[in-house]
């Protein structure tokens, strides 16, 4: 019986079955969003501040948490990780991830990590990469394997070392080969003195460099920073940063968000491409993600366009670079400011974004911020509102960071001012996260005999007639499921879908209705033959299937019914 691990989003019922000709049964899980325990410390050493987190994710939700600590264990600032597993417990203590040139700053660190939870720590490095420069900086990389050992000593990024390497970002596809992205000053337009271009770095999963350092902007003049990067499972990637008077040349001070796409070699797909369509004011600080086949999202924050301070906004694009839809407003409170966007997509793409909003969890305080969130199905749709992630509301919460695993199960963490040490500086900072994952469920299937192989006309390419079942798939949470729809997932043995539903029989014989196909999905709605669904604890809905066999003794056929459940 084909069992498969499905990639199923958080916002959505997803029941799965496997069906053979005696009949099956299957338990997967119900996606909604649900809180997995309160939020949580993640740094052991509270002296001082802890800053900057950064998340990776792999695809079972094992995760890895990185920051900055400031004196730990002396310098200005250095690198730590902690590790999770999916269910959110330590594993290990935490542990120093630069191992050079602990005296000065190392800041900014990025993550990232593949299928199996391989991951790669990149931070910027002050006066390492050029030792005459006690103000410049580099961009270093650490590889570790799925159990937290360092893989190879720390290593740097950028060949060029000549004035500041900053800000790194990284990405990795499912086999572990990576991307680090950063900002170089002086580097595309030496006559800009203190003008920053975007870099990038490839490497395969063993941390061999994969050709040069290449430059990312076309557009050279100003500044381009703040870079953001992603790649899809094959390792097809976008790099994002803001640039500055480019949208607008007339205000060399206003930013707009720009982007550029590589396929898994490194060559550019296209143009540099403007994301934001809005470029009145500033639109900075991007993030991005990707699913597995390439479809990503963009966000960034906008200055004076919601009406308030900055906003939070957004927009799709599918693997072929194409623009889904429009710009659309993300944040839902628009007093004061929402900015630092971050975002995360699962396999199916799709995704939560998070940001940090002035006022809004403390009302009487309008410079102080909290951490917010918003979720949405891999058509853009909002799945019901934005909701708040820190509870601890004292003081400010701020720099979100996100990352969801293949089943859309989320961690968002953040740093919180003066909660991990109390009785310390009131302006000292922790790290603190937040993990959301799946409710279970236990669906039923039914599979009906009655009139099985009847029709024993041979189909298109084999011999072996056509079988019909129904499969019932019932709601056993206690939430309301609506917008009900299904979909084949799979079908072996080269059989064809007839078709599901209530569409007409197909006459036996013919090949499978292409509306109807594996991989299709289609929605039980009045229009389609159902009444429009509304499936209460206990509530069942029955989904006729007929299949054409080329082999009439086993076939495996793994359907999936999924709903909104309005969390």
């Amino acid at each position: 019986m084909n069992h498969p691990h499905l990639p199923l989003p958080k916002t959505r019922l997803a029941l799965a079955a496997a069906a053979l000709m005696a009949g099956a049964s299957l338990a997967t899980p119900v996606l909604a969003k649900a809180s997995a325990g309160g939020e949580f410390l993640v740094n052991t050493f509270v002296t001082n501040s802890q800053a900057s987190p950064a998340i990776a994710l792999d695809t079972d939700g094992d995760f890895v948490l990185v920051w900055s600590s400031a004196a730990q264990p002396s310098g200005d600032s250095n690198i730590y990780a902690q590790r999770y597993n999916t269910a959110g417990v330590a594993q290990g203590a935490e542990f120093l991830v630069n191992t050079s040139a602990l005296t000065t700053t190392q800041n900014n660190p990025a993550v990232a990590m593949d299928a199996d939870g391989d991951f790669v720590v990149s931070w910027q490095s002050s006066g390492q990469d050029d030792p005459a420069s006690a103000v410049g900086s580099g961009v270093y990389a650490q590889r570790y394997n799925a159990a937290g050992v360092a893989q190879g000593g720390e290593f740097r990024v950028n060949s060029v070392t000549t004035g500041s390497q900053q800000a790194p970002a990284i990405g990795m596809d499912a086999d572990g080969d990576f991307v680090v992205s950063w900002q170089s000053t002086g580097q595309d337009d030496p006559a800009a003195a203190g003008a920053t271009g975007v870099y990038a770095q490839r490497y395969n999963a063993a941390g061999v460099a994969q050709g040069s350092e290449f430059r990312v902007n076309t557009f050279t003049t100003g500044s381009q920073n703040n870079t953001a990067i992603a790649l899809d499972a094959d390792g097809d990637f976008v790099v994002i940063w803001q640039s500055f008077g480019q949208d607008e040349p007339a205000q060399a001070n206003f930013g707009g968000i720009y982007a550029q796409r590589y396929n898994a070699a490194g060559v550019a797909q296209g143009g540099e491409f403007r994301v934001n369509t809005v470029t009145t004011n500033s639109q900075t600080l991007p993030a991005i993600a990707l699913d597995a086949d390439g479809d990503f999202v963009v966000s960034w924050q906008s200055i004076g366009q919601d009406g308030g301070g900055t906003g939070v906004y957004a927009q799709r694009y599918n693997a072929a670079g194409v623009a889904q839809g429009s710009e659309f407003r993300v944040n839902s409170f628009t007093t004061n400011a929402q900015s630092n966007t971050t975002i995360a997509l699962d396999a199916d793409g799709d995704f939560v974004v998070s940001w940090q909003s002035n006022g809004q969890d403390e009302p009487a305080q309008a410079t102080l911020s909290g951490i917010y969130a918003q979720r949405y199905n891999a058509a853009g749709v909002a799945q019901g509102s934005e909701f708040q992630v820190n509870t601890f509301v004292t003081r400010t919460q701020s720099f979100p960071a996100i990352a969801l695993d293949a089943d859309g199960d989320f961690v968002v963490s953040w740093q919180s001012t003066g909660q991990d040490d109390p009785a310390g500086s009131t302006t000292a900072t922790g790290i603190y996260a937040q993990r959301y994952q799946a409710d279970t469920l236990t669906p039923s299937l039914t599979v009906s005999t009655s009139g099985a192989a009847t029709n024993t006309t041979p189909v298109a390419g084999g011999p072996g007639g056509t079988y019909r079942f129904n499969a019932q798939f019932c709601n056993n949470t206690a939430l309301t499921m609506t917008g009900l729809s299904s979909k084949t997932l799979t079908l072996t043995n080269g059989n064809n879908l007839l078709n599901r539903t209530r569409d007409a029989l197909a006459a036996p014989g013919a090949a499978a209705i292409p509306a109807g196909g594996v991989g299709s999905e289609k929605d039980l709605t009045a229009a389609n033959g159902y009444a429009d669904l509304a499936l209460t604890n206990g509530e069942c809905v029955t989904v006729p299937y007929q299949i054409g066999l080329t082999n009439r003794n086993q076939f495996n056929f793994t359907i999936r019914i999924r709903g909104d459940n309005g969390q």
